[in-house]
């Protein structure tokens, strides 16, 4: 109540985003595609029908169908449903058991053997697509080109040390009061976390929580910006020019080295700070 119900705003600010740009599609095919291995589909599906046809499971059904239903409608993401498909494939799994024992031994040992092995082909492609294997080669450039979170983990430190480059290069009643204004919250956590072997200030954010934290009570009169293009930095600062680019020496195109390269040195703020602030909560 304090900070006006944020995490609502919040969560509404990022479902209207996930709707507009199309994070909502799919729902109903995420279902079979993400929230488990593609291969273990028969088994939750043959687990949710087990569990309708219960009296004494049958609410765990309900459990699954009416959020189902609802993020259906409300346009949720996929993998929102995830966690519920363990407990369908609980009764899918002992299903499975009863009706694997009623057929013959070769019929038994063929299913098992083609089940298996799906199982284990598919969760071999997706730990290969999330879990970085390999720090070169084929299998981390497979990993690269599928997993858009992964390519985010690229490029923090040397962001981090071409910030640090750009501070010293400036005079130093500018290095004196200076500021570090942040785009988003990785840019700012890179900031907070590793600046300081550097010796840079705290940074400066207005994206979820950072806004919360403030300004500093004697604000700084020059700025290194990142996250931000020269039109949008020019709105907010005076004075500003290019001063470096935030790319990364594996090459990697992820947001930070493809939509916002630019770093820029600027000088104060146009607008008085508590006028600029108070309009400034974003969220991300």
């Amino acid at each position: 109540m304090r900070h006006d119900f944020v995490s609502y705003r919040f969560l509404q600010f990022i479902h209207a985003r996930d709707v507009r740009i199309g994070r909502a599609d799919g729902f109903l095919f995420d279902q079979i595609r993400i929230c488990a291995n593609l291969f273990a589909a028969p088994l939750w599906l043959a687990g949710l029908a087990g569990v309708l046809r219960s009296s004494r499971y049958r609410m765990i059904a309900f459990m699954y169908l009416v959020p189902l239903a609802l993020f259906f409608v409300g346009k949720g993401r996929g993998y929102y449903m995830s966690g519920a498909y363990p407990m369908l494939m609980a009764m899918g799994a002992a299903m499975g058991e009863r009706w694997v024992s009623s057929l013959p031994r070769w019929g038994r040992r063929a299913v098992e053997s083609i089940f298996i092995s799906g199982l284990a082909v598919i969760g071999a492609y997706a730990i290969a697509v999330v879990v970085p294997l390999a720090t070169s080669g084929p299998l981390r450039d497979f990993a690269l080109k599928r997993n858009g979170d992964l390519r985010e983990e690229f490029g923090w430190n040397q962001m981090v040390k071409t910030v640090a480059d750009i501070r010293d290069s400036l005079p130093p009643d500018q290095q004196a009061h200076l500021g570090i204004g942040t785009g988003n919250y990785g840019e700012y956590g890179a900031i907070d976390i590793l600046g300081p072997a550097y010796g840079l200030p705290a940074p400066i954010g207005t994206t979820n929580t950072e806004w919360l934290r403030g300004y500093p009570a004697t604000p700084p009169t020059t700025f290194i910006v990142l996250g931000n293009d020269a039109e949008q930095v020019n709105q907010i600062f005076a004075n500003c020019r290019l001063a470096g680019h935030n790319i990364n020496s594996e090459g990697v195109r992820n947001e930070e080295s493809q939509f916002h390269p630019d770093i820029f040195v600027c000088g104060p703020l146009r607008k008085p700070w508590p006028d600029f602030w108070k309009n400034r909560q974003e969220f991300g």
